[in-house]
């Protein structure tokens, strides 16, 4: 079965006619997948993928909430559908260009996810649509999966902020919903702030 590898421009690798070139990176870079490189080239790149909290990410959690976001493929944009937020995984390290096409697509890039995936936030019927216009060089998808981050794929915080102490909790949102996001956090039942407990977000 073959293998990805990472080898630079002049791998003589290249040249076995059973290599099959996946993407050139602007760095000189190439990804390819051959069947007979590992003796040549090293070792082949693992195939992680998305990693997620021990204990969220079941095979049903998972299948789910990629299900939610291939049913809206081929459907038209309504101007009321909420954004959601995803994990877009590729097939390879991230290349820039991957991340630009995403959100030329009208998706925001918003965090770094091990292993080669990134937090994204978007409608569904565009996220459904990033595997056919994130491509690689040579025209294949670059889109391994999208999951969407569902309810079941949530982890609480487990860390506790004594009195006194600081406690840093990232929350994912537009600039438009800014403001709801912290009111409905600070107000949660979950949330307990006492005495000299004053929540600060950070916008960046």
């Amino acid at each position: 079965m073959p293998s990805t590898f990472l080898v630079p421009a002049d791998s003589p690798v290249l040249a076995d006619p059973d290599t099959h070139l996946l993407h050139d990176y602007a760095n000189g870079t190439v990804l390819v997948q051959a069947a007979r490189a590992a003796d040549r080239v090293g070792e082949p790149l693992a195939r992680a993928g998305l990693r997620l909290a021990t204990g969220t990410a079941t095979r049903t959690a998972l299948t789910r909430a990629r299900r939610t976001i291939r049913a809206a493929a081929g459907r038209a944009v309504a101007e009321d559908e909420p954004d959601v937020t995803a994990y877009v995984e590729f097939v390879a390290p991230p290349d820039p260009r991957w991340l630009a096409a995403i959100q030329e697509h009208g998706v925001a890039v918003l965090a770094y996810q091990p292993d080669n995936s990134y937090l994204v936030r978007g409608r569904r019927s565009n996220l459904a649509g990033l595997a056919d216009v994130v491509r690689t060089t040579t025209g294949e998808s670059a889109i391994r999966s999208v999951t969407e981050l569902t309810r079941s794929l949530r982890t609480g915080p487990t860390t506790v902020g004594e009195d006194g102490d600081s406690m840093v909790v990232v929350l994912a949102a537009t600039a438009e919903e800014r403001d709801r996001t912290v009111a409905r956090w600070t107000s949660s039942s979950a949330v307990t702030c006492t005495r000299t407990c004053k929540p600060r977000a950070i916008w960046w």
